[in-house]
């Protein structure tokens, strides 16, 4: 369980970094000091990308055999998310500062097309990964369970979530009910 633990808070920090990063740019601030360090060449035009695939290449070194531990259906999952996610981050980073090296920023439509479909493939990847965790967590916690938006409520205007503890022989009772009027 040690050792699970730690992994489970270690993507919980990922996560808040990412999150914290995309709030306040740190990887744009990154790319001059980037820049100043190994000189500028085309695919050098959004410098945080080498950082961070540094770092990408540890963290996958470090998260192999914890993500081998999980179920194959959360495994695949996660797997297929961080591809996802990095084809958006990374991957299309990369076509976006190659099309500045090239075409030296002439074309903002399609830096307009890139960016929409990189923060597509961002936003694709973290539900994918919400819905591993899902997986996840019903698998392992199968003693809670959690509604959302009650249907008989929905046509009412009402917003709910309906948190469930199963009682003896499994047997689900109603806990706590929370709405938003």
């Amino acid at each position: 369980c040690g050792e699970a633990w730690r992994r489970w808070v270690g993507l919980s920090t990922l996560f808040t970094f990412l999150a914290l990063d995309e709030f306040v740019g740190l990887h744009e601030r990154l790319s001059p000091l980037v820049h100043d360090a190994v000189g500028s060449y085309s695919f050098v035009s959004f410098g945080w990308l080498l950082p961070y695939q540094v770092a990408l290449v540890l963290l996958a070194i470090i998260y192999v055999p914890f993500i081998c531990r999980l179920s194959r259906d959360v495994r695949r999952l996660f797997l297929v998310s961080a591809l996802v996610f990095l084809m958006g981050a990374m991957g299309l980073e990369i076509l976006a500062a190659h099309r500045v090296a090239l075409w030296n920023n002439n074309s903002p439509w399609l830096y307009a097309v890139l960016y929409t479909v990189e923060e597509s493939f961002e936003m694709l990847g973290v539900i994918l990964f919400v819905l591993g965790l899902m997986r996840h967590l019903v698998r392992n916690l199968p003693a809670l369970s959690l509604e959302m938006g009650d249907p008989q409520n929905l046509h009412e205007g009402n917003a709910g979530a309906v948190f469930r503890r199963r009682g003896a022989g499994g047997a689900r009772s109603r806990e706590t009910e929370s709405e938003n009027h």
